[in-house]
């Protein structure tokens, strides 16, 4: 198993111990996992997806016959997570103010379910993307 299908499979597995172990433990703690939850969903998550489907790994590319280019167009752990972070911030803003412009008034329930909907949208291309090469 590759690194970048390591990774990808952490991540996968992780968010739903997160969301059951927030949903368990009681009292305060539940407030500092429920927050460290929301921070790695909402500002995260989306992004690290996004890179595994924008940025090939670089053996793939060797694979491919793209040996010059390999190095350059795939991208280290650092980049990913730089990578994940502002991307994260560009798709969540960018699904927001499209739902926005649909008219939809702003509520906590609409602002979490654009969030989840789009980590799922983004681990399925992630996966798709994976078993696509």
């Amino acid at each position: 198993m590759s690194k970048q299908s390591q990774s990808l499979f952490i991540s996968a597995v992780s968010i739903p111990v997160l969301v059951v172990v927030a949903l368990v433990i009681p009292g305060s703690f539940l407030t500092g996992v429920l927050v460290m939850t929301g921070v790695v969903l909402t500002l995260f998550l989306p992004g690290f997806f996004l890179t595994f489907i924008l940025f090939p790994e670089a053996t793939k590319l060797k694979e491919l016959g793209v040996d010059v280019l390999a190095n350059k167009l795939a991208i280290d752990a650092i980049e990913k997570i730089i990578f994940s972070f502002f991307l994260s911030i560009a798709l969540v803003a960018l699904c927001l103010s499209i739902i926005r412009q649909f008219g939809a008034v702003f509520s906590p329930e609409i602002i979490v379910g654009v969030i989840i909907g789009l980590n799922f949208l983004t681990m399925l291309g992630a996966l798709i993307t994976k078993k696509m090469k």
